[in-house]
Order: C-alpha cells, then structure tokens, then sequence
C-alpha cells in the first residue's frame, strides 16, 4: 500500500473563525506524533492502521506524561515531538481540534530531565512528498468541471478532481477525505473518501457496543469504538458517523445526531 505523507502547506487558522460549539462532542484516539506545525497549529498522527491523520490542537490543550512524568516537571505542547505514542481526546467537529494529550511512550524522542534546561526543538515537517491526505467539509460542487470549494481548517480552497465522476458520490456539506498530489503543474484529488455518512440508527446494543444503521435502504450493523457513544443516540435518529476499517471489520469512530 502506498505510504501518504502529510505536507500541512500555509493553512491559515483564522482569528474570526465561527466559535465552538458549546456541546462539542469529545473522542478519544491514539498513535505515534509524526510531525508538527506549531505556527498552524496542526500535529500529524500515524494511526495503529497505517495512516496519517491531521489534527488541529487547542492553544489551552493539556499535556501528560504517562511515561516518565519526571523528564517533564512541567509538561506542555511544546514537549511533545516525534515519534512519542500519545492517547488524545477531541472535539468531534467538522474539523477534530485535540484537547489533551497523554503520553503513554516517550521512545527516541528528547526527554527534558530538569525543568532549567531549554525544550527539545520539534521536529521539522515532513518536505519532498508529492502527496497529502486533508480532511474537508465540501461547501460547493462543479461536477462538469470536476471542480469543488471545501472548508480545510477554516480556509476556503478550491481543488479540482484528477476523474470528475468521483464527485458524483458526494454533496455540499459532506466531509471527506481526499488525497491531492502534484501532477505536472497542478495539484489534483486522486482519492475521495466519505469521513461523514449519514443514515437512520435502527438497532442499539450497549452490552456488545454495536449499533445497525440504515444507510440509502440498507441496513449495516457496525462495533462502536466507545460505548458512550451510544448514549448520545436513539433508534430512529437520523444520525452522522465515521468509520474506520480495523482488523478487517467497520467501526464506527464518531456518532452524532
């Protein structure tokens, strides 16, 4: 399977951005930091399948050392660097903002054994990749031209599909993932993936941390990777989820009405 880099390129985090939302759903994940921006804000993460994923991280995010609280007297963002293993949890928005970090595997990284000594410089970002994965939320869509505007991060950007017909799976305001790599002169998506479905929840099992869906008449049953999502939910809600592939079965990584 080909290796995607990240390139976190000039997205601009905007002061005038559209205030969180008061009840923001919060999820939890884990994996190995694999490069950081903090003049955007932005940290890749590589999953446990392989993946790369970007997230924004919260001014205010706190910070734990599970492994080795002593190297770090008092722990900050600017602590964390590559390739530490971190639990995180975040706010389940259009766009995933962490919250806190909780180093679980300190690794190779550069451990600060006294608080006098100056931090360990974060690592520089990925360079030389031809490709990006981006997660976005499609604001408009321009099928005949194969073109599409998306939210990346609060920023407006404009793409343009390498096969027009990839948009047909797909409608302003849903979010996806998409691959973008430099053809020639041009960047072009080579891959859309669905991050949002949406579907009628018809079954609920909490004792096996399951829930059936029904998505366009079909109904798919699917392992929810926390329970209290369940809890957020009741059956007949029409409902917005995400699901990752995991040991060859569908999980359900964030539900929402």
């Amino acid at each position: 399977m080909k290796t995607t880099r990240l390139l976190f390129g000039a997205v601009v985090l905007l002061a005038a951005a559209a205030p969180r939302t008061a009840l923001a759903a919060r999820d939890f994940s884990r994996g190995n930091i694999e490069a950081i921006d903090w003049s955007v804000n932005q940290i890749a993460i590589r999953t446990a399948q392989g993946g790369t994923l970007t997230y924004l991280v919260s001014p205010s995010a706190s910070v734990k050392f599970t492994d080795c609280p002593e190297c770090f007297p008092n722990p900050g963002l600017r602590d964390l660097a590559p390739p530490m293993y971190v639990h995180f949890q975040f706010e389940d928005r259009d766009v995933d903002e962490i919250v806190s970090f909780d180093v679980k595997e300190i690794g190779s990284a550069p451990r600060r054994v006294s608080a006098g000594r100056p931090v360990a410089p974060v690592a520089p970002l990925p360079g030389g990749g031809s490709a990006q994965d981006l997660k976005v939320k499609i604001l408009t869509m321009d099928e005949r031209r194969g073109t599409f505007t998306a939210d990346v991060a609060g920023r407006r950007q404009t793409f343009r599909a390498a096969a027009a017909g990839d948009l047909r799976d797909f409608r302003e305001g849903d979010l996806a993932v998409i691959t973008v790599e430099r053809r020639g002169s041009e960047d072009l998506v080579t891959r859309m993936q669905a991050a949002g479905r949406t579907g009628r929840v018809t079954t609920i099992d909490k004792g096996r941390g399951e829930v059936g869906i029904e998505v366009n008449g079909r109904e798919r049953f699917y392992r929810v990777e926390n329970s209290r999502m369940l809890e957020r939910v009741k059956e007949g809600d029409r409902v917005t989820f995400d699901v990752e592939n995991r040991n060859g079965r569908e999980v359900v990584t964030t539900l929402e009405r």
